[in-house]
């Protein structure tokens, strides 16, 4: 699935805890977003809960995951603060002038 809106992406979360995953040994989320302290955004710019999203496959909603790994990788801004880039194609250049 690619940029769903908030509503979308409980929708697909919903739908995948109705699904049998009993042929499978595990679940893998991946999530690349945008977010604020335990949300991401949706398409749409609307955030929506992280254990929302995570809720939907545990075994009360989807029993046939249970015993099983469920993961979540999340790749989205959580805090207020900037973070450095790294610039590495000067770091590469840094290290080709470098005397061994």
């Amino acid at each position: 699935h690619e940029n769903l809106t908030h509503a979308e992406m409980n929708a697909v979360m919903i739908e995948i805890g109705r699904q049998d995953h009993s042929q499978f040994d595990c679940f893998v989320c991946c999530i690349l977003s945008h977010g604020y302290k335990g949300h991401v955004f949706g398409s749409n710019g609307v955030g929506v809960s992280i254990r929302d999203l995570t809720n939907d496959v545990k075994p009360r909603y989807c029993p046939s995951l249970t015993g099983k790994p469920k993961l979540f990788f999340i790749n989205a801004c959580q805090g207020e603060e900037s973070q450095i880039g790294y610039d590495r194609m000067a770091a590469n250049t840094e290290m080709k002038n470098v005397e061994l």
